[in-house]
This record gives structure tokens, sequence and C-alpha cells, in this order.
């Protein structure tokens, strides 16, 4: 979903009445990143006022310890040496060494203490305008300020609390009125700026959403002259628009380090399109480090590319709210995808009681996906994600969730992804039951790596520990357990004792081998796969998974290739042809609370296996559309299929349960040497290959369309007494015809 970035800007002129206060001196040495190029501070005049004090670093909370598991980075610091770093953030929040920023003025500076209009922005803006470039004024500490217009910012100024304190309650305080439009400080291709040691609050939480508000500071600009702002140490919060900090593209060297963000907005669980970013971030080769960002509700950093830009040491935390995502890459404007040289490392992403739907999301098509997407035009390429680290930690809420870690689409390529890790413990779940999944099916179901199916060269160099699979449109999940999963090679993996657990239903690893599909509250077992005793000596090392073969099977952990029990005997050995990690569809385990309440599907779709064979009003079967059974005596397959010859026919291998491939939309016409046609729909089968669906329509009635004419139906439509209210498959024995459509009392209303 590409998102909405406005342009506000701030240009109405500074009054021209603003009375000027003559400025004091001081006269520490120039900081260079302080001093615009050739024009250096001005030298000290007269016995200048004592210097404010020296910022104190206040102590950050603690984060979370990396488990032991988690790998060991070789990082070369600034001494050349080699020294290990784990995963996640190096540097506590508020932590981020600033040795460029001096803690005395440079230049000329005045402390706001008797302010010309009171304690309103327009003694701030007054003040800025008096001093002029490369001046410094500060505030009181503890000050609070009423902002109704924008602070214009001039170039090389700086504002800031007097003595740079960390301590919130020493910092002054910048609070929007509500009548603010459209930022509190406006920087737009302003070079050199610098906001320290402030609270910048939107007052969200007072006044509420309003769409003619912007973010709260907005940074960078159009001009590539424009450079060196810096935002350090600040309490930004309480948007009342799309984020707490913006910085444009078309700037460079924009940093902001040490600050506290967030809250900002409302997740879309409480109201929809009222969320907000905690860091919006495109100037190119800029700085966002140290921060930490507590409970945002859109991205908590939004990378639109920003090439160049190192954004480390972050610390992200979802305490309280729905945040759709940690640090989102998932832009495709206004670089046209290019994240070269743009680094996202050692940054670590929280849970601890909220949820967020994705923690890295990467290409256009991870976060929100239509028709025909993704497209090759709209590729994102070239980033660096590395060493970054998903933990919980339990302020009082609970652990919290996550939907996916590290979430890579289809849509990217000469992608780094590398060293992350995913801290034991982390909760992984979402409730995919309300997306709309077509055309495509539902998504691969929440883990901490995943990525879209296909060649991994494709998309660049990757971990090992990514799961591919169908990937597209993650932002419709919602918290909480979901009612329906879809499971790709490497997420099933079950010991015995474990299980995956729905919201009323569960599928279990049971400790004798057995594999069953139970009620969580009640017990009730819907479904056993015949295990039970299989296991036998192996009770320690036996592990249940889904092959990317597409196998389903019971196997010795130690001894991948010694399999306990086959629950998909309808393959051959070696799995489903061509079918490989590499392919661009993949099989799939799909779980439900709803019958059928699981089945095993191939990569065309076809259902394999199944918990059940009945299926309600509704469904259409295209062309190719198959599903397996055995039959009565388990000694053949029995297969359901729609023809592209515009007949719906019921098939039996020849040689034992071993299905055929291919089979589906390219296994025609049909070799008649490999199976039995046990029936088939009386209808004429058409001379050429067609679309064709069997179509069990909401009336109950079973039709056979080919390019939008009716070749066959049942006539079991009618008053609801009458009328078909379910489909089944059978087995082909007296109590279960091979076809057969029931009534809403399980009458038959019509069979083979």
């Amino acid at each position: 979903m590409q998102r909405l970035r406005q342009r506000l800007r701030s240009d109405s002129p500074a009054s021209s009445s603003s009375p000027k206060q003559a400025p004091s001196t001081a006269g520490p040495p120039p900081v260079p990143f302080h001093t615009r190029p050739g024009a250096p501070a001005r030298p000290p005049s007269g016995a200048s006022p004592a210097a404010p004090p020296a910022a104190h670093l206040a102590a950050p909370p603690a984060v979370p310890t990396v488990a032991a598991s988690s790998p060991v980075v070789q990082h070369s610091g600034s001494s050349g040496i080699s020294e290990p770093y784990p995963a996640g953030a190096i540097y506590a929040p508020g932590q981020w060494p600033t040795p460029e920023l001096s803690i005395y003025p440079l230049g000329t500076w005045r402390l706001l203490s008797d302010p010309d209009y009171g304690w309103t922005s327009q003694s701030i803006q007054a003040a800025l305008d008096a001093i002029g470039e490369g001046g410094t004024i500060y505030l009181p500490r503890s000050s609070k300020w009423d902002i109704a217009e924008t602070i214009k910012m001039h170039p090389w100024q700086e504002l800031a609390t007097e003595g740079y304190p960390t301590t919130e309650g020493d910092m002054a305080s910048l609070d929007a009125t509500k009548d603010l439009r459209p930022f509190i400080v406006n920087a737009w291709d302003t070079s050199g700026v610098r906001l320290r040691n402030l609270i910048v609050d939107g007052k969200h939480d007072l006044y509420g959403r309003e769409d003619q508000c912007g973010c709260l500071i907005q940074f960078g600009g159009s001009n590539p002259a424009t450079k060196d702002q810096w935002c350090d140490r600040c309490i930004i919060r309480n948007p009342r628009q799309w984020s707490c900090f913006q910085a444009f593209e078309g700037a460079n060297n924009v940093r902001i380090t040490n600050c506290r963000v967030g809250p900002a907005g409302l997740g879309k669980d409480v109201r929809e399109g009222h969320w907000a970013d905690g860091i919006s971030f495109a100037a190119g080769n800029g700085l966002v480090a140290g921060n930490e960002i507590i409970d945002a509700t859109d991205g908590a950093i939004v990378v639109f590319q920003a090439t160049g830009t190192l954004v480390t040491s972050n610390t992200i935390v979802c305490y309280s709210r729905l945040l759709l995502g940690g640090i989102n890459m998932v832009d495709h404007a206004p670089g046209k995808g290019d994240y070269a040289q743009t680094r996202v490392v050692h940054n670590t992403i929280l849970t601890a009681g909220g949820y967020i739907i994705t923690g890295i999301a990467q290409g256009p098509t991870a976060w929100g996906a239509g028709p025909g997407e993704p497209k090759e035009d709209t590729v994102n390429r070239n980033a660096i994600v590395a060493r970054n680290l998903i933990h919980y930690q339990d302020r009082g809420r609970g652990r919290g969730a996550i939907g996916y870690g590290f979430a890579i689409s289809a849509d990217v390529e000469n992608w780094t992804c590398m060293d992350n890790v995913s801290a034991d413990g982390v909760v992984y779940e979402g409730d995919m039951n309300d997306g709309d999944w077509q055309p495509t099916g539902l998504s691969v179901a929440p883990g901490p790596f995943v990525r879209s199916a296909g060649p991994v060269e494709k998309l660049g160099k990757l971990q090992k520990e990514f799961v591919p699979g169908l990937l597209r449109g993650l932002l419709v999940i919602k918290p909480g357990r979901s009612s329906v999963l879809r499971l790709f090679p490497g997420q099933l993996q079950l010991r015995p004792g474990d299980s995956i657990p729905l919201k009323k239903w569960m599928l279990e690893f049971c400790r004798d081998g057995e594999v069953i599909f139970r009620n969580a509250e009640s017990g009730t077992i819907r479904w056993s796969a015949g295990s039970r005793g299989r296991i036998s000596g192996h009770e320690d090392t036996a592990l249940l998974e889904l092959a990317v073969s597409g196998h389903l099977r019971i196997v010795e952990s130690t001894k991948p290739d010694q399999v306990l029990f086959n629950l998909s005997s309808v393959l051959p050995p070696g799995g489903i042809p061509g079918c490989t990690p590499a392919s661009t569809s993949l099989p799939s385990l799909h779980i439900s609370d709803n019958e059928p309440h699981l089945q095993l599907v191939g990569p065309d779709n076809g259902i394999l296996l199944s918990s059940s064979y009945e299926v309600g009003m509704n469904r259409l079967f295209p062309t190719g559309a198959y599903i397996c059974r055995p039959s009565l005596n388990n000694e053949a397959t029995i297969v359901s299929v729609m023809s592209p010859y515009g007949q719906y026919m019921v098939l039996s291998t020849r040689n034992g349960m071993q299905m055929n491939f291919p089979l589906g939309s390219v296994g025609w016409p049909l070799d008649v040497s490999k199976w039995y046609v046990i029936w088939e729909t009386p209808n004429e089968p058409l001379k050429e290959k067609a679309d064709c669906t069997l179509a069990f329509q909401g009336d109950g009635n079973l039709v056979i369309y080919a390019n939008g004419n009716a070749l066959w139906n049942t006539m079991t439509y009618g008053p609801p007494d009458k009328a078909a209210r379910f489909l089944r498959w059978g087995d082909g024995s007296p109590q279960q015809p091979y076809l057969e459509l029931l009534t809403e009392t399980r009458q038959r209303a019509w069979s083979t």
C-alpha cells in the first residue's frame, strides 16, 4: 500500500515588528558540524554569562539480554579492532555518542527567560528572528510554551533547553494549541538546524485527529543544498496527523538521535486510518540512531529509501497499542525503490503488551497488495538489513505478540537480510480469518522469518532461516489467534506433545505418536491420522513435518530420511515432481476451526489430503481443481476433478494409491493408461479446452459452466427444505456415493 506523504510548508514570514534584543555571546571553540562552511563562529566580546551546564544522561530502560543462541557478529570499530556485538541495539536509548554536539552555545545565544510575548510561539519566533543565522535560543528549564503558530527556524540555528537536561521534568515543553496548523517546528530547506533536549507535544490526547495538521517536526526539503539538520535528545509525542518527525527527500545528513518518540496515533483496532508514524525518514545520507519509539501505530520507523542512511541502535517498543510495522521498508516512492547504501542494522524491536503486525516489512506487497501486484516496475532494491533483534519485554502488560518478524515479498532484488535474530519466547500469532486473500489465497502463517516463494537468488542474499511461501498484503491480519492458518514447509515442525492452537481447535502431535485435531475446550477429537504407536523408541526425537516435496510425515529428527509414519500416502516416495525450495509455488497445510479442519494442498491448489470431504454452498472449482481421497479399502486413490473439456470426473489410480502427476490444469488430455474413469457428468465433452468451472451455487444447484455458458446442472435448487446445502465426496460405497448433495436435514438431494 503506497503511503500518502504530504508536503506542508509554513512559508509565512516572521513578523518584522518583533522587538530585537541584543544577543549575548559565548566563546567556546566551535565544533565543525555546527558552523557554516566558511563562516566561523563570532569571537567573544566582553564577559560572557555562565555557559549552560553540561547535559546529564538519564539511565535508559533496560533492554532484554539476547538469547545465548543469538549469533555474535564481528564489528570493526573506529579503532580498527574487531569487536563482537550481538544482534540488537548496541547502545541503549539515549546513549548514542554525539561528540559533534557541543554542550556550549556556538556563536551568539540568548536565554529566553523574559519572553516578549509571554510563554508563546510568538516569543520564540521573535527571538529566533532577532538572533539571526548561527544563533542559539535557550528555553528555561521546565518552561512550558503554547505553540499557536509554526516555529520557523533559520539556517544554522539551535533551539534547546538550557543546560541540555534529559530528565523530562527539566526539559522545556513546546505544547501545541488546538488551533495550531500544521507543524510545531518547521526547518524545510533550512541547513544546520538543531533541536535539542526539548519536549514537542502535539496534544492529540486532548484535541484528537486533525487533517490540516502535519508532522510535529518537519526536516529535510527539496533543495539538494539543504544539509546538516539534527534533532537530539528530544521527546516527541502525540501528533495530530501522520508522524512525529519527518525528514523529506532532497536534504542530506539529517540526523535524529537519542530521542524518545511516541505515543503516535490510534491503532487500527481503535480507529481505522488514524494511525501515525514515529519517525518518517526519506533524506539521504542521514542517521537515525539511539532513539526509543514507544507506541507508534503506523510505522515506528518508516524508511522511504533514504539512500545512504544508517538506521541503528533504535529500540522500538509496542506497549499498549496496535503497531502496523516496527521498521517499514515497503515504499517505492519517492526514490523509485532504490535503497542503495541504506543500512538498517542493530535495532531492537520489543513486544511489551501490544501487538505488532510486522517487525521489519521489506518490499511493497509485504505491506499491501492489490490485483496484479507485485509489479515489475515497483521493485525495491539494494538495502542492507542485518543484526536486528526481535524480543519481548513484560512492562506490566504481558509479553504481547507479533504477526511476522522479518517479512520479504517478491518485489525486492539485490536485497541483503542477514544475521537477524528472533529471540526464544516471542509470541508469533495473528488472526487471518477476515482478510480478503483473493485471488491467490491465504498468505503464509505468522512466523519470525517469511519470504515469497521462488529462487532466493532473485531476491538477494537472505539468511537461511527464511521460510518461503505465499506472502502478500500482510497488513490485513489482526491481533489474536486465528481460526485459519496456512503452513508452508519449514513452518510445521512439531515434537511429541506440541500443538498449533487456533481460536477453538488445535492440531496436536500427541506423545503416543497420534496426530489429532481436537477442540481446545471440550477435548473432542474430530480427526486422527492413525499414527498411534508409530514413534515407539523415538519419543524424544520424532518430528512431525511438512516437507518441500509435499510429504506430511513423522520422521526421526536425527535421521531425517527415516520416515516413521507417512500421512501423505497419495504421493510418490520422492514427493511432487519438480517441487523444490526454489519453486514459485509450494505445498501447504491448511488448518481451520471450520470443516474441513485440515487439508494438505499441492502447489497447484489440488487437495491431497483432507480431514473431511464436505463443503457448503457458494464454492467454485475451476479447471484442474481436484480433491483426493482414499478408496473404500485403501487400495487406490479416488480423484474428483474438473476437466477443461467441460465434464466433472471421478477417477481412480490404476496401481495402488500413489497419484500420477501432473493432473490439475496441465494433465490433459487424460492418460487413461494411468487412470480409471469411474464416473463423469453425462454432458457431451467439449471439442477444445475451455475455462470451465463447477459451481455449487447459493441456491443449491450444482452447475458446470464453460466460457459463461451452463453445460450441465443437478436441478437441486428450490425451497429451503428441498434445496441442496452440502456437497460431499464419498468413497463409492452405498452410504457414501462418489458425489452427492445433501439438504439442510441431511437428506440426499442428488448423487452419482
